[in-house]
């Protein structure tokens, strides 16, 4: 545990450290693995395929904010839908136009919250996201979060759109088009369903690590995995959804486990010393519960160096002693000297002073 403390320590000194440097690097590598994911799924424009495109979006997305990059996306997305069929970029862009101004208007910080959601889908790790935001946001992350849940499922439905379509300007083409993405975007009972789950772990994971008990955030990262696993078995059995549980469980799992991880370097309080404090004002009294943060000081590493310049000049001193100065000489040499010099004062009294008038 005091090893993981300490590297716990390391990680966020070193963050300080060079954060200027950090950021835009992990911004980068964030937005390159988002563009590479709309182009492998999307790609049907070969113009904006290539890697320096990629490239030169991620680098203005490192130095940009997040809702840049959400926009950039969202283009991104609606070029290469329109290299297939215009009419399909459309409806496209209305879905994202909508959804990029609600998110702009409500929670314009969370712009990765919206991103992260259809990443973590291929790695079956989106149950990460409502209990993470639960953990250190607040509710109203609910709509990037559920944004994200759609635009994953748009992304799938316009795929599938795109391999019927064709770019004829037949009113009656256009129309079926579009009832075929709203019918299957409204009608998809998996996605309605996550939307439901997400929101209620959200919120159930913020309402108990807000409560003031011992270790609420670890209580609300265990809640809200087991009401992930909970809902979902209720809403298969309810909603009679294709889902799959086991899939399910070990994602959910997972997704705890990660979100521990993350909140132990976030985060480690010590309850065995917690303290209850009370204090008035001119209008409130005041019943505080301080628990402290724990804390770890950093080992130092110190190097000894371990010389034999003492030894050394005890031979030089030794075999030529007629060469040293006592005005040059170092300490050690001085020191050696004087043990070596033997005083004899038996003779004194023999000695005798003549008085002098």
């Amino acid at each position: 545990m005091t090893q993981l403390l300490v590297l716990k320590e390391r990680i966020r000194t070193f963050y300080q450290k060079y954060e200027m440097y950090i950021e835009p690097i992990v911004k980068f590598l964030i937005a390159f693995v988002v563009f590479k994911l709309i182009n492998s799924h999307l790609g049907y424009d070969e113009r904006f395929s290539k890697l320096f495109v990629i490239l030169g979006l991620s680098v203005i997305s490192a130095f940009t904010p997040s809702t840049i990059l959400v926009l950039l996306a969202a283009i991104y997305t609606v070029i290469h839908v329109y290299a297939v069929s215009p009419f399909l970029a459309i409806i496209a862009v209305i879905i994202l136009l909508i959804i990029y101004v609600l998110f702009a208007r409500v929670s314009p910080k969370c712009g990765y919250v919206i991103l992260a959601v259809p990443i973590l889908y291929l790695l079956n790790l989106q149950y990460i996201v409502p209990i993470l935001m639960g953990l250190i946001a607040t509710p109203i992350t609910i709509v990037p979060v559920c944004s994200g849940v759609v635009v994953y499922y748009l992304f799938l439905d316009i795929q599938n759109a795109a391999l019927a379509s064709n770019a004829t300007a037949n009113v009656d083409d256009i129309l079926v088009l579009y009832k075929h993405v709203i019918n299957e975007l409204l009608g998809n009972k998996t996605m309605l369903l996550t939307l439901c789950v997400f929101a209620i772990v959200l919120v159930i994971t913020y309402l108990i690590r807000n409560l003031s008990i011992d270790h609420a955030f670890e209580i609300s990262i265990i809640s809200g995995g087991a009401c992930t696993i909970l809902l979902y078995l209720i809403g298969d059995f309810v909603l009679d959804s294709s889902g799959l549980i086991l899939k399910m469980i070990i994602g959910t799992i997972l997704s705890s486990i990660i979100v521990y991880i993350i909140q132990f370097f976030r985060l480690t309080l010590e309850y065995s010393r917690v303290e209850h404090v009370q204090f008035e004002d001119d209008h409130y009294y005041y019943y505080v519960k301080a628990v402290p943060k724990v804390k770890v000081t950093t080992p130092e590493k110190s190097v000894k160096r371990f010389s034999t310049n003492v030894e050394a000049e005890e031979d030089v001193y030794e075999e030529q002693p007629e060469q040293f100065d006592d005005g040059k000489m170092s300490k050690n040499q001085q020191r050696m000297l004087n043990e070596d010099i033997q005083y004899d004062f038996s003779n004194l009294d023999d000695i005798h002073f003549d008085d002098k008038e």
